[in-house]
């Protein structure tokens, strides 16, 4: 997605963050940890993210791909998650980092948001510039969002 001369690579998952476990497993029916994307998916958001960085900025001379030129600290990678958010719509989980790589890229972040499922079900055939800009202020209004951005653009 682009948007404000900046490149989202978002990648929807199907994993709970979260899940209710039954009352029979734990005591009280707590929360327990659900599941969350692995390694291999990290590895593949950052791929996605450096080919836009150095293959389309390394080919200064085709215009077809001009609109797909950004700063790298521009160029953000974002987990969506399904959840129960029935306040907030969008929330804003955190982020995962590869021991693989130096972490100077803001695309070396790859950011987790979850969207409410039922919303998401109820709009999820819509285009609208309302919901996709709730989406984008999620991520980058976010104060670790900025705070990782900042430093990156210091560095």
């Amino acid at each position: 997605m682009i948007e404000d001369d900046k490149c989202f690579i978002l990648d929807s998952k199907y994993y709970s963050y979260s899940a209710q476990a039954r009352d029979e497993d734990t005591e009280n029916g707590e929360e327990v940890s659900g599941s969350i994307p692995g390694s291999d998916s990290i590895q593949k958001q950052i791929t996605y993210a450096e080919f836009i960085d150095k293959e389309i900025n390394n080919n200064p001379n085709n215009k077809r791909i001009e609109k797909y030129r950004f700063d790298s600290a521009d160029i953000f990678n974002v987990f969506i998650l399904p959840a129960m958010n029935p306040k907030e719509k969008f929330e804003y989980l955190g982020f995962a980092t590869s021991e693989w790589k130096d972490n100077l890229k803001n695309y070396h972040y790859v950011h987790a948001i979850t969207i409410d499922t039922q919303f998401l079900m109820m709009n999820g055939n819509k285009n609208s510039e309302g919901i996709k800009r709730k989406l984008i202020d999620c991520i980058i209004k976010n104060e670790i969002v900025k705070k990782i951005v900042k430093e990156i653009k210091c560095n």
